[in-house]
């Protein structure tokens, strides 16, 4: 044994050890094979044993806490392999639900006798066929008629202006001023001149210049595009 620092132990009768002292022990038989569980404990008499104290300095002591706290480059590649995944799946499952019930789709057309009109369907609501026409109105020749699904925000329009959108969740929010009438396309109704108006499939609505807002009334939607 060398003179290396060593930890007393005493035994008692009914064999509780305790820590009785410590010190430098020069002369120590070690146990035999079943006497004790590991190589640095030594007998030194009846009810006496010394175990061997490792002492650090200060220095090897910081260096051995710093690099047990530093990430290993494993720990590195796994956080970030799991962190990838995670945003993979949260970002796959929120594309879903985004897009799951599908856009508003309106046809800009006009009718046999030119008046315009928009024909509105959401398949997923269960809206097919509904008619808003704009009596009395004209296209003028920088106008045209087209089919537009409103999937993006800022989605160009044939005819009229679009003055509000919100496509987070589809369908979304639509707004349109078309010949000086607001419509607004809402998950839960149909919005005419600020007029709830029931969702009905194959039904026509016709917005009247008498029914058009009052230019105080068609001031810039807060968050809207109109200019």
């Amino acid at each position: 044994m060398d003179d290396s620092p060593w930890l007393l132990i005493s035994v008692n009768r009914g064999g509780t050890r305790r820590v009785s002292g410590v010190g430098f022990v020069s002369h120590a038989r070690p146990l035999n094979a079943g006497e004790w569980s590991r190589r640095d404990h030594f007998h030194l008499s009846d009810g006496l044993f010394v175990a061997r104290l490792t002492l650090l300095a200060p220095h090897q002591n910081a260096a051995r806490v710093k690099n047990a706290a530093r990430p290993t480059f494993l720990s590195i590649t796994i956080t970030f392999v799991a962190a990838l995944v995670f945003y993979l799946i949260a970002y796959s499952w929120l594309t879903r639900k985004q897009t799951a019930s599908g856009p508003w789709q309106v046809l800009f057309t006009n009718d046999a006798a030119g008046v315009p009109e928009l024909v509105i369907q959401q398949t997923n609501r269960g809206i097919s066929n509904l008619h808003v026409r704009f009596v009395d109105e004209q296209l003028s020749p920088t106008q045209r008629t087209g089919f537009v699904e409103f999937r993006k925000p800022q989605t160009p329009t044939p005819f009229g202006q679009l003055i509000y959108d919100d496509l987070m969740f589809l369908p979304g929010t639509v707004t349109l001023d078309c010949f000086g009438h607001e419509v607004e396309l809402l998950p839960r109704t149909l919005v005419l001149n600020r007029k709830p108006i029931a969702w009905a499939s194959t039904t026509t609505n016709e917005l009247k210049p008498a029914m058009k807002l009052s230019p105080e009334q068609r001031k810039k939607i807060k968050g809207g595009y109109r200019k």
